[in-house]
């Protein structure tokens, strides 16, 4: 099971490490469209339509490229809070476990980026 479960009306969802959704309401280009960043590389999107016309995007995303890419994670980083050692550290090491994980399989599409992040 997943560590995250989504809800919408009757429709469950199990959401593990390195997995994104996006629960959209209107008409989009894919899930291109329905992504909730662009700036997170992906790979093996899926859609389901779920309740009263909602659909629901499934992807795998990369850890890597989150790390590197997203402003939220570049601000973590550079913040002086007492758990940041030990968030970090397991953010590192989930990357690092979802990387090799991940070898065999396709490439991600969209922005890679450094890592660790400058």
């Amino acid at each position: 099971a997943g560590a995250v479960q989504l809800v919408v009306g009757n429709h469950r969802t199990n959401l593990s490490m390195s997995r994104m959704a996006a629960i959209i309401d209107r008409d989009t280009t894919g899930f291109e469209g329905a992504a909730p960043d662009e700036l997170v590389a992906y790979r093996d999107a899926v859609s389901r339509k779920i309740d009263n016309g909602t659909t629901l995007y499934l992807a795998e995303f990369s850890m890597v490229s989150a790390l590197a890419n997203l402003p939220i994670m570049h601000s973590l980083v550079s913040q002086q809070i007492p758990q940041r050692d030990r968030i970090m550290s397991q953010l590192y090491k989930n990357a690092a476990i979802t990387t090799v994980l991940a070898t065999a399989s396709h490439p991600f599409i969209g922005r890679s980026g450094a890592f660790p992040p400058r």
